[in-house]
């Protein structure tokens, strides 16, 4: 009698099946994934806020209170408003103090001698969960927070209006009732623009 060898391999409909498994696995997987990576992007953004705040503290415990929103006012083009703004203030404090070194605060944030240092898109600055598709002006680095210069246009009641220079009693509020910046999703500009 001759035996018959049979030889060693997959049928079609094995190979469909372990195909449809993995298909079905990574389908379950992959939403999983994508909420993992979110929530990380989502802590990071709270971490940047984080170290905002306690930068705002460190640079109210060195100056006697906290820095103006912008030194000037929107708009104004004259030599005593160069329009520099919290953000370039806080520099030293967010790990930054060479580009703070590098920015020339004897003329406006726009000039020519400023723009390698304000170009600079600093991470601390950027929520990782926003798209950059909303900032319309590339001459800057970007920026998600803005500061909270009050309750309407104008009224400058907040922490951290033009010209402002807020203490911790001037708050009256309380500090921990009271928010001095936030993350922005629409319109996000660049932390040295002042003209936003």
């Amino acid at each position: 009698m001759s035996r018959r060898r049979r030889r060693a391999g997959f049928t079609l409909i094995e190979l469909l099946v372990v195909a449809a498994v993995i298909a079905v696995l990574v389908a379950l997987v992959l939403p999983a994934v994508q909420q993992a990576r979110e929530a990380a992007r989502r802590t990071a953004c709270k971490n940047n806020m984080k170290q905002i705040s306690l930068a705002l503290h460190n640079y109210s415990s060195s100056h006697g209170g906290f820095p103006f929103g912008v030194l000037g006012t929107s708009g104004s083009t004259g030599d005593n408003h160069r329009l520099t703004t919290w953000q370039t203030m806080i520099l030293p404090y967010v790990e930054q103090e060479p580009l703070f070194n590098r920015y020339d605060f004897n003329v406006r944030f726009d000039h020519a001698n400023n723009a390698p240092a304000v170009r600079t898109t600093l991470p601390v600055y950027l929520c990782p969960s926003q798209p950059n598709s909303g900032v319309v002006d590339d001459r800057y680095g970007n920026s998600h927070y803005a500061a909270n210069a009050g309750t309407t246009p104008g009224v400058d009641d907040g922490v951290l209006y033009p010209l402002s220079f807020t203490r911790f009693r001037d708050v009256l509020a309380a500090t921990s009732n009271t928010d001095a910046g936030g993350e922005i999703a629409h319109e996000p500009g660049g932390w040295a623009r002042g003209a936003i």
